[in-house]
């Protein structure tokens, strides 16, 4: 018979070697059974609009032995009690092994107090460390949301792994010069449609899922298991929560688009730094768009970079060559470009021997400019006579969308939102092993039925945040699921041959 108890695991790479096998390593007899070990993955909201947020995880440990005080030299672990160490914490049954939460120690809070010589740890995931780093990216032409994401994990020097599905979303031209990576990304799914998801998984690995995901992966098709407060097991507990859904209603959407593309068919001049005169001045040559404000000196056998930012993302920069695009005030100099695509290039100037001094250094590239604004609109009339105009919750950022795609975003979003969906939140507790099995093995998109004889709820939902607390090594676990309600199924997405679309057309 399988085990109602789980054994509960801690461990943090103090060495940050890339592995938890280290003298100290385990701290899970360290961990205090007065205190409770939480994790929380999943979106920061029960809705599928919501973003993921980063996994978060705590505990404490007992530093009786001032080995987890920072400023302890004597400490085994001397040096090492920092942020940004590698954390594991772990959940088995029997034979089998749930990880529920890979991060990185974030803060530690020494309590001295003879009373309470403890550490207070908190953790969070490696999706927190995006929005501190800004992004700087070539320009990308016809590229799909999977693809976009790719550049991104590459503009932040992601080295762990990648599970990105391909994205249904075809981002015409992206580029990204001075956001943050994780409002750039929180775009991208913006323009992908809900419920499209991005995350950190317990392996480490970067996981990206579309909005088509639910409709493709096993554990979405089918109910995995169904949770009553009745007789039947798995049985959740009290409290629950139940949300009818009417606040997060969607019933009209109006999008202003603008149009990009590259202009004129040659190279124009994206950037200029103008101390020495062109030959044909700025005003009278629409091609000039950067040129130096001052000479530039490059020290004999040595280099100088300029960083050129340009008004607008270009494409097809040409490297600067001396006469046609700066003048050699003396020496000679020869240059080269970072990349020849984005917001920006680096430009680095090198001497040809004797020192070199350079002015009128201009950037010749494709400008991709916006022209038309295409403006996409769709509202549910009956959900506006019902509920009253119920628009897109704020901040929602769709501008990568093109016409096409954006039409289609929002008529998932009014076939899934112009009804209200219930949210329901379940915590379920190891009174056995039917329910800890559940409690352990389900995961974020899974589908689950909710049955609630007091709100008579009896529908499939979609788990889209988890929830953990554990106690005692494991003696006492709960596992709190938020779940939203599934919108209806397709019953027949694909229509083969009919009368109506012809011999061997799709018809969807």
């Amino acid at each position: 018979m399988a085990s109602s108890r789980p054994v509960v695991s801690v461990a943090v790479d103090w060495g940050n070697n890339g592995n938890f096998t280290d003298s100290g390593d385990d701290v899970t007899t360290r961990t205090l059974d007065r205190d409770t070990i939480t994790v929380a993955v999943g979106r920061d909201q029960v809705r599928a609009f919501s973003p993921a947020a980063p996994g978060q995880a705590a505990f404490s440990l007992n530093n009786v032995s001032k080995d987890y005080s920072p400023d302890n030299a004597s400490s085994p672990l001397a040096g090492n009690v920092v942020s940004g160490r590698p954390v594991r914490i772990q959940a088995a049954q029997d034979a089998t092994t749930y990880v529920l939460y890979r991060g990185y120690t974030d803060e530690h809070t020494v309590l001295p107090n003879r009373a309470d010589r403890s550490v207070a740890i908190t953790c969070t995931d490696a999706l927190a460390r995006f929005a501190q780093v800004t992004l700087s990216t070539a320009l990308l032409f016809s590229a799909r949301t999977g693809a976009v994401i790719s550049a991104i994990l590459d503009g932040i020097g992601w080295t762990g792994g990648r599970d990105l599905d391909q994205g249904a979303t075809i981002i015409r031209y992206w580029w990204e010069e001075g956001t943050d990576a994780q409002a750039a990304l929180a775009k991208v799914l913006a323009a992908e449609g809900p419920p499209a998801l991005a995350y950190v998984d317990t392996g480490g690995g970067f996981v990206f899922r579309d909005r088509h995901h639910r409709l493709r992966n096993a554990a979405s098709v089918t109910s995995q298991a169904t949770f009553t407060n009745g007789a039947t097991e798995p049985k959740y507990s009290e409290p629950s929560s139940y949300d009818d859904g009417s606040r997060d209603i969607v019933n009209t959407i109006v999008l202003n688009l603008p149009e990009r593309k590259p202009s004129p068919a040659n190279p124009s001049v994206v950037w200029e730094d103008a101390a020495q005169p062109l030959t044909v001045p700025l005003t009278e040559d629409p091609t000039i768009a950067w040129k130096t404000t001052d000479n530039i000196q490059v020290p004999a056998g040595g280099t100088t970079t300029v960083l050129v930012v340009a008004a607008a993302p270009f494409t097809d920069a040409q490297v600067p060559v001396a006469g046609t695009h700066f003048t050699q005030l003396s020496g000679t100099t020869t240059a080269a470009l970072s990349r020849t695509s984005g917001q920006s290039t680096t430009i680095t100037l090198t001497d040809g021997g004797g020192g070199s001094v350079i002015g009128s250094l201009i950037l010749r590239a494709r400008p991709v400019t916006e022209g038309r604004v295409y403006q996409v609109s769709a509202a549910d009339s009956a959900s506006v006579t019902a509920y009253g105009t119920r628009g897109l919750p704020a901040g929602t950022d769709m501008s990568w969308c093109s016409a096409a795609d954006a039409a289609a975003v929002t008529s998932l979003i009014l076939a899934h939102y112009a009804a209200r969906r219930p949210i329901v939140t379940i915590p379920v507790r190891n009174a056995n092993s039917t329910r800890l099995t559940q409690m352990l093995a389900r995961d974020i998109s899974d589908r689950v039925t909710v049955t609630d004889t007091q709100t008579g709820m009896n529908a499939d939902c979609f788990i889209e945040n988890i929830k953990y607390t554990m106690s005692e090594g494991g003696r006492f676990m709960e596992t709190q699921f938020g779940c939203e309600k599934a919108p209806a199924a397709v019953t027949t997405p694909w229509t083969f041959g009919t009368s109506v679309f012809g011999t061997g057309v799709f018809g969807l």
